[in-house]
């Protein structure tokens, strides 16, 4: 016998690569969430047809929606729904946080977890000796993975996590003009130089520098000098979208005085090998010029702390790329000089 018609809805959340059905469950009065295991529409709209017969029938009950949910399918849900749509760096290290966390707690259920459980990780963690800020990192995946559990309705709640204070979080060194000149005049070759004078007037990331050439064609990163702009192909920027810069005049200059013949290969080629060995000799560079503290990363919060009074906010975060403009504003661009010049001037 037929019993009451349950109504289901299609949504089709941006953050994940699954059409998913919800529902108000009728006995309780909850609503129900369930991954549909497809990325097509059609399919999606079959599946939700079997479902609201299933639940007007009765053969829905006991699915994994009604019942507690063991760390296991947590994981394996996460890992479908959520881990497969990231980026391929940030799904694996959310992969080794949630790892460490399980083989050192061992929670059964998903309801398990809970703010003493994360408090004690966290200690243990810090036992270990590991820097604050690596314990922050992991608390913060740890933090996302179960706020999407509790979206999901896989969690009532998703338990409270206890942040660490990072000593020397937020504005960090950032290269300044008078640093960018001394810095020029220490480095020991044409390339390290080059290298430096492309990372100063773009503020691209160090594995965009490296990866940059010539010639390499449209599909690598290369400088496109009669459009005067650089180009970065999907695979070889962080949010693994295309995109591409103008080249500022001083660096078209830079780029227009090396030999054609030299115009081949790697654009910024120090001879360092691994990407971790150019920073690291570059830091070295540095602290010997004596600017300690500054290494590549500190060119490109230059570069956004420059650009900062000049460019609107919208603008500043294309620039580098950010997919969130509190990101470039918080962690990037330094305006202390702006506010000043802006009071000067009122």
């Amino acid at each position: 016998m037929e019993g009451k018609r349950v109504k289901v809805w299609l949504l089709c959340p941006g953050d994940r690569p699954h059409w998913q059905a919800q529902w108000l469950d009728p006995a309780s009065g909850r609503r129900r969430t369930r991954s549909l295991g497809t990325a097509d529409e059609a399919e999606a709209r079959r599946k939700r047809a079997d479902l609201e017969y299933e639940l007007a029938h009765g053969l829905a009950q006991g699915k994994k929606e009604s019942g507690p949910v063991s760390w296991a399918e947590f994981m394996a849900r996460y890992e479908k729904e959520k881990l497969a749509g990231a980026r391929p760096r940030s799904a694996e290290k959310a992969r080794q946080v949630l790892a460490l966390f399980a083989a050192r707690t061992r929670p059964g259920r998903l309801a398990s977890v809970d703010e003493r459980m994360v408090a004690a990780h966290a200690e243990s963690l810090r036992g270990e000796g590991r820097r604050p800020a690596t314990v922050a990192a992991h608390l913060a995946y740890l933090r996302a993975a179960l706020r999407w559990a509790a979206r999901g309705k896989l969690l009532k709640a998703a338990p409270h996590v206890e942040m660490p204070a990072v000593p020397g979080a937020g504005r960090r060194p950032h290269l300044d003009e008078a640093g960018y000149e001394r810095l020029l005049a220490a480095m020991p070759t044409p390339a390290w130089r080059l290298l430096l004078r492309v990372a100063w007037h773009t503020g691209a990331r160090r594995n965009e520098l490296l990866a940059l050439t010539w010639d390499g064609g449209p599909e690598f990163p290369h400088a496109d000098l009669p459009s005067r702009r650089l180009v970065y192909p999907p695979g070889f920027t962080k949010a693994g979208r295309a995109r591409w810069q103008p080249i500022h005049p001083e660096l078209m200059a830079a780029l227009r005085r090396v030999p054609a013949r030299q115009r081949t290969g790697k654009l910024c080629d120090p001879g360092c090998g691994m990407p971790q060995d150019a920073s690291k000799e570059f830091s070295r560079l540095a602290r010997e010029a004596g600017l300690p503290g500054i290494g590549l990363h500190a060119v490109r919060r230059g570069f956004a702390s420059r650009y900062a009074p000049r460019v609107e906010a919208a603008v500043l975060q294309r620039l580098m790329d950010h997919a969130d403009v509190r990101t470039t504003l918080r962690f990037y661009a330094d305006v202390d000089s702006a506010l000043e010049e802006a009071i000067r001037k009122a």
